[in-house]
């Protein structure tokens, strides 16, 4: 089964063609142009790189948030397109379990996936890896001030993603037990995208195209500032 997987939740944007759980290709780009100007591409150049097509495809998978309000809507609206261009399904994840998932599996150790809201808040939820290689989560989603981040969390924890390393300071000031992942971990792969994407496909977990929304866990950023983050 041929998997192509996207993401475009934050900063960076990548896609990935895996067969089944192997994987064949996985692009980067942290070039700071738009994902509208990039994703495309990415996408031909990774087919070209296996020597598919979009019709060689069997499954498609993207992040669905949260992230970016611009970026998302240009990863979930491509892979519509996709899917309606080859009537092959669609599988959405998190942006923060994909990211939680790039991190070594250490045990007994929490995994805090924290990726950067703007206007000082972030987008955050921790999780703990399984036998397989995947995580669960332990924390819903949130979108706090990063201060908050490990009020609600015990024992060792491994934090990740551009949230960490931006606000590891305020994070971790009074936290005991508290580490951050390599440098390398911080960005979301569509490799990660992928094996998630699937997991979610062989349990029948799969979105219906009229409904394939991002997740939003904030307003817009038209509405009036002084009410983007209230509970």
């Amino acid at each position: 089964m041929l998997t192509l997987a996207l993401d475009t939740s934050g900063k960076t944007a990548a896609v990935a063609v895996l067969d089944d759980e192997r994987l064949l290709c996985d692009i980067l780009s942290n070039s700071g142009r738009n994902h509208s100007e990039t994703l495309l591409k990415m996408i031909d150049d990774a087919l070209l790189n296996i020597g598919a097509t979009t019709k060689d495809i069997d499954l498609l998978c993207c992040t669905l948030g949260p992230g970016s309000f611009t970026g998302l809507r240009i990863g979930i609206s491509t892979i519509k397109g996709l899917a309606a261009a080859t009537g092959k399904p669609i599988a959405g994840v998190s942006s923060l379990a994909a990211l939680a998932i790039n991190v070594e599996k250490t045990e007994n150790k929490t995994i805090c996936a924290v990726m950067d809201a703007g206007r000082g808040f972030v987008y955050t939820a921790s999780y703990l890896p399984d036998e397989n290689g995947f995580v669960g989560p332990v924390t819903p989603e949130r979108v706090i001030r990063p201060e908050e981040v490990l009020h609600h969390s015990f024992g060792p924890v491994i934090l990740v993603g551009d949230g960490a390393v931006k606000y590891q300071n305020q994070i971790i000031e009074k936290a005991e037990s508290v580490s951050l992942a390599g440098r390398t971990f911080h960005f979301i792969r569509g490799s990660s995208v992928g094996y998630l994407g699937i997991r979610q496909f062989r349990q029948n977990n799969i979105l219906d195209i009229a409904h394939a929304l991002p997740v939003y866990m904030r307003p817009v950023d038209a509405a009036p500032s002084k009410s983007l983050f209230d509970h």
